[in-house]
């Protein structure tokens, strides 16, 4: 089955927004200590590279959201 197939037979984008939704859920609810929560949530040292900026797991929750 080739992916255009695929997606006009399935709603792709909303299995994945609903994926994502849970885990940041479940990201959320986890203790600040947490090594994940800390990946998720926390801002790395540093300067990031000229050009676009690369989008976040919080801007694609954003996203979904909105």
């Amino acid at each position: 089955m080739h992916n255009k197939e695929l997606h006009d037979t399935t709603d792709v984008v909303s299995i994945m927004k609903s994926k994502r939704l849970r885990w940041a859920g479940h990201v959320a609810r986890m203790g600040e200590k947490r090594t994940m929560y800390s990946i998720v949530v926390g801002k790395p040292e540093g300067k990031r590279p000229l050009g676009r900026r690369r989008r976040l797991w919080e801007d694609n929750i954003r996203r979904d959201l909105g």
